[in-house]
């Protein structure tokens, strides 16, 4: 089931995914439960998700070297 949640402004950062059942089940964790934000008054569906997983490139580098001897032995 999708449950779609349309609200304005502030409303749209309350918790709703904390909504009880009166069984006292959350109702995001119910399985075969979708919940999803929609800014009220647009009417755009949104985009789907990408394919695969995300990539990502990180460069590590090392601080300068400074210009002392080191006590490495070759």
């Amino acid at each position: 089931m999708d449950v779609v949640i349309r609200a304005h402004d502030a409303a749209l950062g309350l918790p709703y995914e904390l909504w009880r059942l009166r069984d006292r089940r959350l109702l995001a964790t119910v399985p075969g439960v979708r919940m999803r934000r929609m800014i009220a008054g647009i009417e755009r569906e949104a985009v789907e998700p990408l394919a695969g997983p995300l990539k990502i490139l990180v460069a590590v580098g090392a601080p300068e070297e400074t210009h002392e001897q080191s006590d490495v032995r070759h």
